[in-house]
């Protein structure tokens, strides 16, 4: 990946880069288009076959973004949209081993004006029309829509605040 040092790039994985280069100043010049003008060129080369490293030397520190965090206590966990796939489903960053560790059995999962008390194995155990959630194969919690765009339906978007709330069974 090629981009600026703003933060944006941590983004795009939990572990850190293997090589950060910094792209010395005969390649930075004022422009009112870096993309265009200092990145795209640089990009094509290295597609061409020419070194990262022919561009600049090490960069120490990275700028990091800090993406919303699951909270969890036994009573609910609280996490958040953080992609929204082409179909409109929506991925959240509740991962399952937590869910299952504080699971007591009853549940109810609160997204936008709707709620679900129970996760299914695939989109399709749901009528058309109906909001379905399941794990999927990242073990991250999913919830969309049957033959719907969940997204726009349900009025959530990146960042959209999700509950599952834990019922005790005193």
């Amino acid at each position: 990946f090629i981009g600026p040092n703003n933060g944006v790039l941590s983004m795009l994985a939990d572990q850190d880069p293997g090589i950060v280069v910094k792209f010395s100043d005969i390649h930075i010049r004022n422009s009112s288009f870096p993309a265009k003008d200092i990145l795209a060129p640089i990009a094509a080369k290295v597609a061409s076959g020419a070194a990262i490293h022919d561009f600049g030397g090490p960069l120490q520190n990275i700028k990091k973004m800090m993406s919303r965090q699951f909270k969890a206590s036994k009573k609910q966990i609280v996490g958040y949209v953080v992609r929204i796939d082409h179909y409109g489903n929506l991925i959240t960053n509740i991962p399952k081993e937590v869910f299952d560790k504080l699971n007591p059995g009853n549940f109810q999962i609160a997204f936008g004006r709707e709620t679900l008390e129970s996760i299914q194995k695939n989109y399709d155990e749901v009528e058309p029309g109906d909001c379905w959630a399941f794990f999927n194969s990242l073990g991250l919690l999913e919830i969309g829509i049957n033959h719907g765009h969940g997204a726009d339906l349900l009025g959530l978007k990146y960042d959209s605040p999700i509950f599952i709330n834990f019922e005790s069974q005193e």
